[in-house]
C-alpha cells in the first residue's frame, strides 16, 4: 500500500536558529512532533510505502537551506514552504508533474491539518479510487491567535472552505471524542487518537538524575496559567526545598524574567531545544499543567505536553481538562477545584503532592509512563491505524 502524507515537519534547531537571526518569534513545535509520531506509526506497518510531501508549516521558512530541513526517511519529498494560507502550496502541487504522478498511484492519503484543505477535493479528482484521513489536532473556527478585524475575517473564510471540503475525506483521527462528535456531520467515521508518544523520545527519558524541581514548559502564557504556578510556587512555601524551572516563550515572558530575577527560587531557561527539554523533564521531582481547564475550547484539545510529561517518567499535576479520557484519572495527580480558583486549588496541589516521598514518587511516575507508552506508542497507534483503514 502506497500512503502520501500531506506534512509539516521541520527541523527545530534550524528554524529556531533562522527565526533568531531575523528577528522573528520562535515557534511552537507540537505540530512538527505531533505529525512524526503518526509517521513513525505508519512506517511500522506491514507492507506500506509512505512518501512524505513536506511543506514546512511557518511563514519565514522560504529560505532555509537544506541542511535546515528535517528528514524522516529516504523516499522524503521536500517542497518550499510558502506563506500560511497555503495557496502557494497548493498551486506548487497542482503544477507539479512529478508530484501528481505520485498522487495518481497512492492507495491512501493523510492529511494533518485543516491548512491542506485545497487537497482534499484535488487528490480525489486525480485519484478516486485511493482513501483519505485527516488528522486533526484542531479547528480553524476554534483557534483565536489574533483579535483584528482582517484576522476574523480570514479565519472565518477558511473555516468555511475547510467544513466545505471534508466531504472529500473518507476517515477523521480526531484528537479528542468532543472533537470527533463536533466533526460529524461532516466525517461520519473517525478513530479518536490523542496523540503519539515516540521511541525515540522514550530512549531519550530515563530519571537517572532526580532532582527537587517543579518544571512548567510550554507557552508563557495567562491563559495557559503560568503567573498562577509561580505566585501558587510563592504561596506554598516550597522555595527552601524546590525550585521552579520555567521553559518557554510567549506574551508574560517579561513577568516570568522579573520573577526569576527576584527570587532565586524560580528560573528561566528561556527556549531551549527539545532534547534539553525531554531531559529536563525527567530529571525532575513534579511537572505542572496549571491551565484552567474552563477554557472554552479545552473539550476539543488534548496538549501535547501531556504525552511529553506522563512519557517522562515524572509525576504530572495538572487538572483533568475535558478533552482527557479517563482512563487517564489514575496517572495524573488531580488538582482539585474545577479551575474556581486556579492560584487557592494549584497552591493546594502543589503542598498536598509534594510531600510524597522519593519512592512514591518514582512509583507513580513509573506506573504513568507504562500507561503511556502501552496506550499511545507508535506500536499502538500503527495497529489502532492499520484496522482503522479497513473501515474505510
Amino acid at each position: 500500500m502506497k500512503v502520501v502524507f500531506f506534512s509539516h515537519i521541520y527541523s527545530e534547531n534550524g528554524l529556531a536558529k533562522y527565526l533568531q537571526s531575523k528577528g522573528k518569534k520562535l515557534p511552537g513545535v507540537a505540530i512538527s512532533n505531533y505529525e512524526e509520531g503518526f509517521i513513525n506509526s505508519i512506517k511500522l506497518m506491514n507492507g506500506v510505502e509512505l512518501i512524505q510531501i513536506n511543506r514546512e508549516f511557518f511563514p519565514y521558512c522560504q529560505n532555509l537551506d537544506s541542511d535546515s530541513l528535517s528528514s524522516i526517511n529516504k523516499n522524503d519529498i521536500i517542497l518550499c514552504s510558502h506563506k500560511y494560507q497555503n495557496r502557494f502550496f497548493y498551486k506548487t502541487i497542482t503544477k507539479d508533474n512529478e508530484k501528481n504522478k505520485i498522487i495518481k498511484s497512492a492507495d491512501l492519503f493523510v492529511f494533518s491539518t485543516y491548512h491542506d484543505w485545497r487537497l482534499f477535493k484535488y487528490v480525489k479528482k486525480l485519484n478516486k479510487n485511493a482513501k483519505s484521513i485527516l488528522i486533526l489536532p484542531d479547528l480553524p473556527n476554534l483557534v483565536i491567535n489574533k483579535s483584528s478585524f482582517k484576522h476574523k475575517i480570514a479565519r472565518k473564510l477558511l473555516s468555511i472552505n475547510f467544513f466545505k471540503k471534508c466531504k472529500y475525506v473518507d476517515g477523521l483521527i480526531p484528537i479528542t471524542d468532543h472533537l470527533g462528535e463536533y466533526m460529524n456531520k461532516y466525517i461520519k467515521n473517525s478513530l479518536t487518537i490523542e496523540g503519539v508518544v515516540k521511541d525515540i523520545d522514550i530512549n531519550k527519558q530515563s530519571r537517572d538524575g532526580y532532582k527537587n524541581s517543579i518544571i512548567y514548559s510550554g507557552g508563557l502564557s495567562r491563559k495557559y496559567g503560568i503567573i498562577d504556578l509561580i505566585e501558587s510556587f510563592k504561596d506554598a512555601g516550597l522555595s527552601n526545598e524546590y525550585k521552579l524551572i520555567i521553559c518557554g516563550k510567549g506574551e508574560c515572558e517579561k513577568e516570568v524574567i522579573d520573577y526569576s530575577n527576584n527570587d532565586e527560587s524560580i528560573e528561566y531557561l528561556g527556549f531551549i531545544p527539545r532534547n534539553k527539554v525531554l531531559s529536563l523533564l525527567s530529571n525532575s521531582a513534579y511537572l505542572v499543567l496549571p491551565e484552567n481547564p474552563n477554557n472554552e475550547y479545552a473539550k476539543y484539545s488534548f496538549h501535547s505536553k501531556i504525552i511529553e510529561y506522563l512519557a517522562s517518567g515524572t509525576p504530572v499535576i495538572g487538572y483533568m481538562y475535558p478533552g482527557i479520557p479517563n482512563q487517564y484519572c489514575d496517572f495524573i495527580l488531580q488538582i482539585n477545584g474545577g479551575g474556581k480558583d486556579i492560584k487557592k486549588e494549584l497552591t493546594n496541589a502543589l503542598k498536598q503532592y509534594t510531600s510524597m516521598n522519593k519512592k512514591e514518587n518514582i512509583d507513580f511516575g513509573n506506573r504513568a509512563k507504562e500507561f503511556i507508552i502501552n496506550r499511545i506508542s507508535e506500536k499502538a497507534i500503527a495497529q489502532k491505524i492499520k484496522g482503522f483503514i479497513k473501515t474505510l
